[in-house]
């Protein structure tokens, strides 16, 4: 088995694992915030209505200069729950830092699944790619695969790699 392939199932088996796992940005940082209360309130803000026993660990990432709000990485005990808020927000036509009764500057909040660095890495290259070829879709499915339909009603191709990124670029060039 080659390390290419290797490498492709241990981001497959990671991105499993992550499954059940949300990433919530925009969410104002306060002293001695109880940041499993911010995951609760983001639940009922998208009406999901879950107790804190549906929540299996949260907590804020580091800060960063691109980042300087840190997110919260909330992982839930069941799939459905991260499933049925993620559906929840989309319902939700613009989800903001009021619905936590914060003081400060009303800023969007956003909600999405977490991906792994490799992930993450393509859906910015297939981002970019959009902006710059005028792609019509790129998104991230429920398993966490990169998704791009470069025409209305047109073929959708995954990328979750760099290879599966150079043939999806070799067929629409």
């Amino acid at each position: 088995m080659s390390l290419e392939l290797l490498t492709d199932k241990l981001d497959a088996l990671e991105q499993y694992g992550r499954k059940n796992t949300l990433e919530i940005r925009g969410v104002p940082f306060s002293e001695n915030e109880n940041v499993r209360d911010l995951v609760l309130a983001t639940c009922r803000a998208v009406g999901v209505d879950v107790g804190a026993e549906a929540i299996d660990i949260c907590h804020r990432l580091k800060a960063s200069a691109a980042q300087p709000t840190p997110a919260i990485v909330a992982k839930f005990v069941r799939r459905d729950v991260a499933h049925q808020v993620l559906s929840g927000k989309k319902q939700v036509r613009r989800l903001s830092s009021r619905v936590f009764g914060l003081p400060g500057e009303e800023q969007p909040v956003y909600i999405n699944g977490s991906l792994t660095l490799v992930r993450r890495k393509m859906l910015s290259q297939a981002k970019k790619l959009q902006r710059e070829r005028g792609y019509k879709y790129v998104w991230v499915d429920w398993a966490g695969n990169v998704k791009i339909r470069p025409v209305d009603k047109g073929r959708v191709f995954t990328v979750n790699n760099e290879n599966e990124l150079q043939t999806f670029m070799a067929k629409c060039a």
